[in-house]
This record gives structure tokens, sequence and C-alpha cells, in this order.
């Protein structure tokens, strides 16, 4: 309209949401030596009125003149029009000299007014606009990965191997996180538990955790009856620097079950302590003991070298081991205090030794953190995993996830 009612042309500026600089109405960014000086920004928004280059002294502007003029200059802009809606400047108008050199008739500069009048609020309505199209992108986003994450974790029922019965549960603090466990059956009626917790929350934190859980699946696949809990923690290292680039890291716990032999091998990589419950009788009554599986390493994808080293504690059937995340020992209650490991051993120390089925257990340990947050939601992303040890069964070997 600038352009053929007054054959002056125009251009538009636009400011960034995030930082001081601007970008013309085609997207393109303007140069930093012709965008306002951030002190000059605020009074622009308050003025509101064309600003003609041959009529500056009557603008009051004291110290801040020579940033206009710098501006105007920069620009080669005969006339600055600040627009401005819901008194938020939301864009300028540059408009340049004729090339004629005739100045503006009261008429034409009239025109101009009304313009701005029109383009400030289109222009808010197109930043507004912009800014719902890009939450609902962000929104199909974080959905996708939800159910793509939903999708990878088992569901929150017993599963069934020879080896063991499992059962464990997923809480994300957002749609998805970066929490994340699976079990597999291994050849030679063995089972592989592993449990895993990625840096941060979210979409990001998700990502990372779909690629370990993928090179998990993988080797447990390729491995076979050569599976190995270091190889395996080294696969997973490699897959969270790949997916990560070094801003995410992933702590791990590995553990592979073994009836027949009487024993559960494991690897830490810089994951909290899972436990070892048994029902012991003696002649005052039968109790639970239990006994940490510890062992060291670092977390996956951090820049140190992986785990290479395995531990053993025996097992026998019936025993129950209890995985979990961070998530659960450090939420925070209604009185301040985290749920902490000392509660944690106190609540296992409590169990039923009647009921040591994984639903069981799960109940009551998923009861008492309630009790603890007394309504309150979780902090952190929470995981937690109970798998009770089956009698050895002989039966020829396989190997396929079953989770």
């Amino acid at each position: 309209m600038i352009d053929l009612g007054l054959g002056a042309k125009a251009e538009l500026m636009v400011p960034a949401r995030d930082d001081w600089s601007w970008q013309k109405g085609d997207g393109l960014p303007v140069p930093d030596d012709a965008t306002p000086d951030p002190l000059l920004v605020p009074w622009l928004g308050n003025h509101r009125k064309p600003i003609w280059l041959g009529e500056l002294d009557g603008l009051g502007l004291a110290d801040l003149r020579p940033a206009l003029e710098k501006l105007l200059a920069a620009l080669g802009a005969q006339i600055l029009v600040p627009l401005v809606a819901r008194d938020d400047l939301v864009g300028l108008l540059v408009i340049h000299e004729r090339p004629s050199g005739r100045a503006f008739r009261r008429g034409e500069q009239r025109l101009i007014g009304i313009v701005a009048e029109r383009l400030a609020p289109a222009l808010q309505f197109v930043r507004v606009a912009s800014e719902v199209a890009a939450r609902a992108e962000v929104a199909r986003e974080v959905e996708l990965a939800a159910a793509v994450q939903t999708g990878f974790v088992p569901r929150p029922e017993p599963i069934f191997t020879r080896a063991i019965q499992v059962l464990g549960t997923w809480q994300p603090t957002s749609r998805c996180g970066g929490d994340w466990w699976g079990c597999y059956a291994l050849p030679d009626n063995r089972a592989l538990v592993v449990i895993g917790d990625v840096t941060g929350s979210g979409v990001a934190a998700a990502m990372v955790t779909a690629a370990a859980k993928g090179a998990c699946d993988v080797a447990v696949r390729v491995m076979g009856d050569r599976f190995d809990l270091a190889a395996l923690l080294g696969n997973l290292d490699g897959a969270v620097r790949r997916v990560g680039a070094g801003r995410f890291h992933l702590t791990c716990f590995a553990a592979i079950v073994d009836p027949a032999a009487g024993e559960v091998r494991f690897a830490n990589a810089g994951h909290v302590v899972p436990y070892v419950c048994r029902a012991v009788a003696d002649a005052k009554g039968t109790t639970i003991n239990l006994n940490a599986l510890v062992a060291r390493g670092n977390p996956l994808g951090a820049g140190s070298a992986p785990v290479t080293r395995a531990a053993a504690r025996a097992i026998a059937p019936g025993d129950v081991i209890v995985w979990y995340t961070d998530g659960l020992v450090e939420c925070r209650g209604a009185d301040g205090n985290q749920f902490g490991d000392r509660r944690l051993q106190r609540a296992l120390r409590r169990l039923d030794p009647a009921r040591l089925d994984p639903p069981s257990v799960h109940a009551f340990l998923a009861a008492e953190l309630a009790a603890h947050l007394g309504g309150l939601p979780p902090g952190d992303d929470m995981t937690l995993v109970v798998a009770r040890i089956e009698a050895p069964v002989p039966t020829p070997a396989s190997a396929s996830p079953t989770a």
C-alpha cells in the first residue's frame, strides 16, 4: 500500500522473542548495526507515532537522540513508524525517501498513520498464531514420543519366565521421561533384567532412552548364549554417546538371574543399589533379610570408560529382588523430607513373608510411597521393579525377549 499509494519503498522489521535481534518481514535477519539500541526500544513503544527524519528536535529524545539518528541512517529511513499492539512493540515500519524527493502531503501522512494502526494488530495476530502453531507441534511431538516410550516399557502386569516372575511400573513426571526397564529370557533358563535412568526428562531424554532400549534389544538377540554384561553396557554406552552427543548420561543396572546356578550376576553403571529380600525362619518367627547388590561403575555416555566387571551374589528360589530409580528414594513428601534409602530398607524388612509374590510386594511399596508423598506429585521419573526367583526347571535353551 505504501509503495502503490505513495510511491515510496517500505520495509517491515519485527523483533525476536528471545533476544534483542530483529528480522525483516520476509524472515531474513537484520544486521546488528541496523537494529534499535535496547535502550531505545521502550521509547519507541511509548512514542507510537511516525518519526520523521527532519523533525527530531521536538521529540524530547535527550540522550537517546544519537541512537535514533544512528538507526535512521543505518536503515536509510525517511520515516520510522513504531508498530505497537497492547503496549508491546511488535515491529517497525521503515519508509524510505521517494525517488522524486517530493515531500509527503498531509493526506499521505494520514495514510501512513492508518496503515500503521492496521498493521500493528495484524502483526500481533500473526505472532500469536505462530506461537499457538509451534505449541501445537510440540504437543504432537510429545504425544508421539510418549506413545513410543509407552510401547517399549513393559506393561504394569506380571511377566513370567522360567527364571523369575517380575512386575514393574514406570511413572514419568511429564508425558515422557528418562526412566526405562526391560526383562528378557536368556538361554539356559536365565533371565536378564535391565533398569536405566537418563538424566533429565521430556522428549530429549525419551529419545536417548529409546536408543538405549534399542541397543539392549539388539544385544540380547545378537549375543544369544554368549551374553555378556560388560559387552551389553559397552553397547549402551555407545548408543547414549551417539544420540545424546555428550549432553546426557545414563545410569544403568543389569542383572542376569540364574536359578540353576543359584546366583545373580550383575553390573552397575552409576545406578542406585537394588536389594535381595529373603524370608528367614528361626525360633522367633520368620523375618526378612536384606542384601544389597553392590557393584561400582561410571554412568554411561558421560565420557568415562564404562563398567567392565561383573559381580555375583547367591540367590535361592523364593528370593525377591527389588530394583528402582533414584526418583523413588529422592522424592519429597509433604514434610519436605526425601523418602530415602533407609525408609526403603525399613519398608522391605516389614514385608509379609507369606506374601512375597511381585504383585503383593509392589503394591506394599507403592502404598508406602503414596503415604510419604501425601498426594504430592513426584519430582522425578520413578520406576519400581520387583522379581521373585523361581525354582530351576530344565528346559531347552531359548533366547527371545519377553518385553
